[in-house]
């Protein structure tokens, strides 16, 4: 592409980012009702208005995709509306799994050099993490945030242990992960091509071309809001910054 934006060769826009945002969950686990998570107030504002605020913030983030449920449309809008996030271009309704929704936002979003995937409940991802994502698929073609993982993890089946592996080499992936735009596509097409539809996430996709992705080193404190107890920490971790910021004034 050149400086005015025109589309390469391989249907990439280059220089472009854009970021997927998937915000489409039908429930929660947080309240035990069936009123999305993402809408959940901390601090007097939607879970999903941290993530969206961090990546409005980052000059290298061009554009948003949001990836909604339907559902609860007219919220989206307002919660847009209400915090002025311009960079939100598109919002498209997801899908029945997780790689569904991940497929309509990639559908939805014009070619560009980088695009990355993001859920919409995990308030605290930072902008370092997001930039060492998008800056690691430049160079190796696919990135995902991970941490090492901090517990034993067991194999069960039929309600016996069958293995324990050494969790030297085990990680918990995170969000975000960053992909050259054209091999994201080609993955997805790829595993819609295969009958493969229960991917829990957008990098198994691409591994499953034998292409690479690098790790990119997260923080504990990026963690997804899924239950109760997470939600309350999560306000906890909020409340503890805002004193810390009140003492250093």
């Amino acid at each position: 592409m050149t400086d005015n934006g025109s589309v390469s060769n391989d249907g990439s826009a280059h220089g472009r980012t854009s970021a997927i945002v998937l915000a489409g969950g039908k429930g929660s686990r947080c309240t035990g009702s069936l009123f999305p998570k993402q809408f959940l107030q901390l601090r007097g504002k939607p879970i999903l208005v941290y993530v969206l605020e961090t990546y409005q913030s980052l000059a290298l983030i061009d554009d948003i995709t949001l990836v909604i449920h339907s559902a609860y449309e007219q919220l989206y809008y307002d919660i847009l509306d209400t915090y002025r996030l311009f960079k939100v271009r598109r919002v498209v309704g997801g899908g029945p799994t997780r790689q569904a929704s991940s497929a309509c936002g990639l559908a939805a979003t014009p070619p560009c050099e980088i695009v990355v995937v993001q859920d919409g409940v995990r308030p605290f991802t930072s902008a370092r993490e997001i930039v060492e994502a998008v800056e690691v698929a430049r160079r190796v073609g696919a990135a995902n945030v991970v941490v090492p993982t901090l517990d034993t993890i067991v194999e069960c089946r039929d309600g016996l242990i069958v293995g324990v592996p050494q969790r030297t080499h085990l990680y918990n992936g995170q969000a975000p992960q960053a992909f050259q735009y054209a091999s994201l596509v080609e993955a997805h097409c790829a595993a819609a091509a295969a009958g493969i539809s229960d991917a829990t996430d957008d990098a198994q996709l691409v591994l499953r071309l034998g292409k690479a992705v690098a790790a990119v080193e997260g923080s504990y404190a990026n963690f997804k809001i899924t239950t109760q107890e997470d939600f309350l920490f999560a306000a906890g971790l909020l409340e503890q910054q805002s004193s810390a910021r009140e003492e250093r004034w």
